[in-house]
């Protein structure tokens, strides 16, 4: 998995779960806050689903810290205000980037987390479906 790809799975997964696949590293390794989390701002961008062009929709509160695990960097930015879970995230982000023995194990439980979520979306998906209204057009015989 690349970078990108974990933190949107760690973003969307239950918050104790992330803290306690952190809490593993943590355990075992040297962890170090280089800068603590902290809310910022952060602009939220989206696209436009006619044209596919990009604009701003305005301003998201983010929690973001960066930490040291046994001297490898990690970084993390998350939406919302929980300065625990950017911490975990960011220690995960460490690990990954350090590629530590521990890492094989924990993207396992990563993957594991990616399933999971993938299922409650395709459940809401499921129940989202069932509303779904179907317009048929109706055509003038004489074909006018």
């Amino acid at each position: 998995m690349d970078k990108k790809t974990i933190s949107a799975v760690l973003a969307q997964s239950p918050r104790e779960a992330v803290i306690a696949l952190a809490a593993e590293i943590s355990g075992v390794r040297s962890v170090v806050l280089v800068k603590p989390a902290e809310k910022t701002l952060v602009m939220l961008k989206v696209r436009e689903p006619v044209k596919r062009s990009l604009f701003y929709l305005g301003e998201v509160i983010a929690t973001e810290c960066l930490v040291e695990v046994d001297g490898k960097r990690g970084a993390s930015v998350l939406m919302g205000d929980d300065a625990e879970k950017a911490r975990a995230m960011a220690v995960l982000d460490a690990t990954h980037t350090a590629r530590f023995p521990e890492w094989q194990d924990l993207e396992m439980k990563i993957h594991e987390l990616n399933e999971d979520a993938r299922q409650r979306r395709a459940k809401e998906a499921a129940l989202h479906r069932k509303t779904q209204v179907r317009f048929t057009i109706m055509e003038d015989r004489d074909g006018a």
